[in-house]
C-alpha cells in the first residue's frame, strides 16, 4: 500500500508504515492464539476420546478447566479479530484520506502550472516558438502524450485523476440539463469581404486582419428551449412545437443579458465580459464560424444543398434575400424527412473545422457588439469589441426563413436590442 502514495508527504508514508505495523502484530497474535486453541482442542478431544474408550479417568475439575481455558482462549481470539478488523478498516481509511489529499495537492500543483502556461498563451507580446515551448513543457511535465501542432485545452480528467489534453467540457446547469462548450484557441483570420458578385453588403466589404490573442470557450449549439426553461423558467419560442432541444427564439438581445445574468449569479453580463458566461463578440463570431476557411461559407463558396437549415421557406423564393436555393433545399429536406417552414432541432448538420453546430442557418445569433455599418474602417487589429455606443446591436448566421446570401461567414445585420424575431443566442465563457 506504501508504493500508492509516491507522491505524499514523509510523515503521511511514515504514519502509514507505523499502521501497517500495527495490524501485522495484531495478525502475528491472532495466529499464535488460534495454535493454542487449536492445543486445547485436541486436550479436549484426547480426554473425550478416553472416557469413551472407558480407558484412564478423568476427573470433572480437569474437564471444567480445559473447558473455561478454552472458552476464554475463544474470546481472546474473537476481541483480536475484531481489533484486526478496525485496524484494518481505519488503515484502510487513513490511507485512503492521504490518497485524496494527495490528489489534491496534485490538481492544485496542475492548475497553478496551467494557469502560468495560459499567461504565456494570451500573451500578446509572445512569439509563437515560445507559446510552442510551453506547450511542450507543461505537457511533459505532467506525462501527457500530445502530438498536437497547435496549443490546445487541457483540463483535469477525475476519473484518471491527472490532466488530459480536450477542446470540450460540459457545464452542468441543473436539473439534468447540460450546456456542451468546445474551445476556440487564439489566432488571426481575415474579417469581412472584399466582395462577391452578388448579396454582398457595404458594411462587410473592408476586410481586415484581426487577432483575437486570448482562446475561448463557445456553446457547441445555440442555446436550446431546455436550457433556456431551465434557467429561465419559460419558453419564448414560437416553435415550442420542434421540441425542447430546437433553438430557443423569439428573444430580444436585452432577454439574453437577463438570461447570462441570472446564468452568472446575477452578475452585470453586459460589462463584466472578463469572465465567466456572455455573448460573443462579433469578431469572436466570425473567427469562430470560419475555423481557418476563408471562403464563404465555412464547407466551401457554393451554398449548395444539404449544409444547414436555410432557405427553408416554401412560401417566398424572393424574401429576405434572393433566394437561389429555395426550390432544391425544401426539396432536400422533404426527401429526408426533416421539417419545412420551421427551426430544426440542433445538431442534424455537419459541424465546422471547431466542431461548432448550426454556426449557419437555423436562428440567427446575438453578438455583444453595437452595430456600425462603416465599423470596419477604424476597427483595431487585436480583439476588436465594436463601437462604443449604438442603437442597434449585431446578429450573425442568418436563419431558416433567410436566404443564402444572410448565411455567409461574413454576412453582418442588425436589430434593435429590445426587438424579438427568430434570434437566439450562442453563448461564450472566458476562465478567470
Amino acid at each position: 500500500m506504501v508504493e500508492e502514495l509516491k507522491n505524499g508527504s514523509n510523515d503521511d508514508l511514515e504514519h502509514i508504515r507505523k499502521m501497517e505495523d500495527d495490524v501485522r502484530r495484531a495478525e502475528l497474535q491472532a495466529h499464535r492464539l488460534e495454535s493454542d486453541f487449536s492445543d486445547l482442542n485436541a486436550r479436549i478431544k484426547e480426554l473425550e476420546n478416553r472416557v469413551s474408550a472407558g480407558g484412564e479417568s478423568c476427573t470433572l475439575a480437569e474437564l471444567l478447566e480445559l473447558a473455561r481455558q478454552q472458552e476464554k482462549q475463544n474470546r481472546v481470539l474473537r476481541e483480536l479479530e475484531h481489533k484486526k478488523i478496525a485496524k484494518d478498516a481505519e488503515h484502510e481509511a487513513e490511507l485512503k484520506r492521504i490518497q485524496k489529499e494527495d490528489l489534491k495537492k496534485r490538481r492544485n500543483s496542475f492548475e497553478r502550472d496551467y494557469a502560468d502556461y495560459l499567461e504565456i498563451l494570451n500573451n500578446r507580446y509572445v512569439g509563437q516558438a515560445i507559446k510552442q515551448k510551453a506547450w511542450k513543457t507543461i505537457c511533459s511535465a505532467w506525462g501527457i502524450n500530445s502530438v498536437r501542432r497547435k496549443p490546445w485545452y487541457l483540463v483535469w480528467n477525475n476519473k484518471k485523476n491527472a490532466p488530459v489534453v480536450t477542446n470540450t467540457r460540459v457545464v452542468d446547469l441543473g436539473g439534468g440539463v447540460n450546456l456542451d462548450l468546445v474551445w476556440i484557441p487564439p489566432g488571426s483570420f481575415i474579417m469581412g469581404t472584399k466582395g462577391w458578385p452578388w448579396a454582398v453588403r457595404k458594411n462587410e466589404r473592408s476586410a481586415h486582419s484581426v487577432t483575437l490573442t486570448k482562446g475561448f470557450w463557445m456553446g457547441k449549439y445555440a442555446v436550446t428551449q431546455r436550457q433556456w426553461m431551465q434557467v429561465m423558467g419559460n419558453n419564448p419560442s414560437h416553435f415550442d412545437r420542434v421540441g425542447p432541444d430546437a433553438p430557443v427564439e423569439k428573444v430580444s438581445w436585452d432577454d439574453c443579458m437577463e438570461f447570462i445574468a441570472t446564468l452568472n449569479g446575477n452578475g452585470d453580463s453586459e460589462h463584466s465580459s472578463s469572465c465567466g458566461f456572455r455573448l460573443p463578440s462579433e469578431a469572436e463570431w466570425e473567427y469562430a464560424c470560419r475555423a481557418g476557411s476563408q471562403t464563404r461559407y465555412f464547407w466551401g463558396d457554393d451554398f449548395g444543398v444539404g449544409h444547414c437549415n436555410a432557405e427553408n421557406n416554401t412560401a417566398a423564393h424572393v424574401e429576405n434575400d434572393v433566394a437561389f436555393y429555395d426550390d432544391r433545399q425544401c426539396m432536400y429536406f422533404a426527401e429526408k424527412g426533416m421539417l419545412a417552414d420551421s427551426t430544426m432541432v440542433v445538431g442534424q448538420f455537419k459541424p465546422n473545422a471547431f466542431g461548432l453546430y448550426d454556426m449557419l442557418g437555423n436562428v440567427w445569433e446575438w453578438c455583444q457588439d453595437w452595430y456600425e455599418e462603416k465599423y470596419y474602417k477604424k476597427s483595431p487589429a487585436s480583439d476588436p469589441q465594436g463601437p462604443a455606443l449604438g442603437t442597434c446591436r449585431v446578429r450573425r448566421g442568418g436563419s431558416w426563413d433567410y436566404g443564402a446570401g444572410s448565411c455567409r461567414s461574413a454576412a453582418r445585420d442588425k436589430f434593435g436590442p429590445s426587438r424579438r424575431d427568430f434570434v437566439g443566442l450562442r453563448l461564450v465563457w472566458t476562465a478567470e
